[in-house]
């Protein structure tokens, strides 16, 4: 499965490059999908507007709108869009040279992004940061995930 999101989160990639293009440079995350929406080559109306149901929650939501923002956040990781609030995107100085016809996700995007994707910390890493606790004083040096709690996963505080 995680491969089928990386090969689908890399064509959106292009795809939104493309419809970035096509609409000036200068967007906004609805805009973009309203153009692939109309005019993708690549990913048909049905399959962006499709929604799944959560079997943990059993709320509604847009598997490619989750595909999307991936491919979003990747390509700004990457220097190929520029945000400043998230929602509205322009296309950098890479974005708008990128030869379209010789891009690739994973050389020209994922081999910069995925180092900086804030979710790609190795396992048990400490985050070296001192944090004082308000409530008595105690000084805590870090972060790490706790594999071995209840609900493993959990982060906790490092004294």
């Amino acid at each position: 499965m995680a491969n089928r999101q990386i090969e689908i989160e890399n064509k959106a990639m292009k795809e939104i490059l493309i419809a970035m293009h096509n609409l000036g440079g200068q967007v906004t995350r609805k805009q973009v999908l309203q153009e692939l929406r109309e005019n993708s080559d690549v990913f048909s109306e049905k399959e962006i507007d499709a929604t799944r149901t959560s079997k943990k929650s059993g709320k509604i939501y847009h598997p490619f709108q989750w595909k999307f923002s991936f491919a979003v956040k990747h390509l700004i990781l990457a220097g190929f869009i520029d945000t400043e609030n998230g929602h509205d995107l322009e296309l950098s100085k890479k974005g708008r040279n990128v030869d379209i016809n010789k891009f690739d996700a994973n050389k020209d995007v994922r081999s910069i992004s995925e180092a900086k994707f804030p979710h790609h910390k190795a396992k048990n890493e400490v985050v070296s940061e001192k944090i004082e606790d308000d409530q008595d004083g105690t000084n805590y040096h870090g972060i790490e995930k706790d594999d071995n709690s209840e609900e493993a996963g959990m982060l906790k505080l490092v004294k």
